[in-house]
């Protein structure tokens, strides 16, 4: 995540990297940070900036995932408080979900009401 910058919001941005034709170009006609009233952080913006093109993905193949046992919620919750910065209060209540979600029956389908009958030609 990044700060941005001060008083440059969606709409100046989107203007001044249409105008200069790109994000570094743009950046490189502003002071330099330490100099600003409000400073920004150079290095968040342009890691949010590869972020956007360049996201952690993986090959399917590599995450096998195994559905049926039990959820390690220590796991959970140190893959995505520690490592991904998410509130440990909504991964907690998230996973509370998760649990209810397991033990409740499936819904049922239309075919359960009305079973399919062959047609008669």
């Amino acid at each position: 995540f990044s700060d941005g910058i001060h008083g440059v919001g969606p709409t100046a941005a989107l203007r001044a990297i249409r105008r200069h034709g790109s994000l570094d170009k743009y950046l490189s006609t502003l002071p330099p940070p330490e100099f600003l009233k409000y400073p920004f952080d150079f290095k968040r913006i342009l890691k949010a900036r590869d972020l956007l093109h360049k996201p952690e993905v993986r090959d399917y193949d590599e995450n096998e995932i195994d559905w049926s046992g039990e959820i390690d919620e220590d796991g959970l919750i140190r893959f995505l408080v520690k490592e991904k910065g998410f509130s440990a209060s909504r991964v907690r209540e998230g996973i509370k979900v998760l649990k209810k979600t397991r033990q409740d029956p499936p819904d049922m389908k239309i075919e359960d009401f009305f079973p399919s009958v062959p047609l008669k030609k």
